[in-house]
């Protein structure tokens, strides 16, 4: 019974060690500036729904020409830069994948068969014969235990690579809209920007 104890206290006491880091909390610091203008709010419609925030609403919903919108289109399909954009979101998203896999253990399982033909010169009874071998092996790759958390912490670091990748290719999107809707909207009649 004492030796049960021991061997389960040894066995989870990697379990707990693995799962301390040491990496420091993030807090997000004060705004320098008030959470509300100095004269109080002014009172919401009663039955209205607040307006989504900007970053929220499609630029197709944004712009109402049709020319105009096809425009938009067709840079943002031929423009290497948001191929590049898309490219490198592909890439940190396979990073992050693989940084994510290094928490867990990999089994590895390995067959392998071997025949071969015996000649009569050496065989039993002078006779030729077909011996096969097969072996099947399974097995735990190394895994490094992360007893301060830095396997979890760089896998917390590709995530956010990954996001401000992701947001970087959300900027140059939006960027290119605005400087095509800029340029080819100059004549759009239409445009929010135009009415004025």
């Amino acid at each position: 019974m004492n030796r049960l104890r021991t061997s389960s206290l040894l066995l989870a006491l990697p379990l707990l060690l693995a799962s301390c880091t040491m990496a420091p909390k993030y807090e997000r610091p004060p705004m320098p500036v008030a959470d509300s203008f100095p004269g109080g709010t002014a009172a919401p419609a009663p039955d209205a729904a607040p307006p989504p925030p900007a970053r929220d609403v499609p630029w197709q919903e944004y712009f109402t020409d049709p020319k105009l919108k096809s425009v938009i289109d067709l840079a943002l399909a031929n423009n290497r830069d948001l191929r590049v954009a898309t490219l490198n979101v592909e890439k940190a998203a396979a990073l992050y994948r693989i940084q994510r896999s290094e928490l867990y253990p990999t089994i590895g399982v390995q067959a392998t068969g071997d025949r071969y033909r015996i000649p009569e010169s050496i065989g039993k009874d002078g006779k030729a014969s077909v011996s096969s071998t097969y072996t099947v092996g399974l097995g735990l790759a190394s895994w490094e235990l992360a007893l301060f958390g830095r396997i979890r912490s760089l896998k917390d670091r590709s995530l956010e690579q990954f996001l401000a990748t992701e947001e970087a290719r959300r900027g140059a999107q939006t960027s290119r809209v605005a400087a095509v809707a800029d340029v080819a909207g100059s004549g759009c009649s239409n445009c929010p920007s135009r009415r004025r």
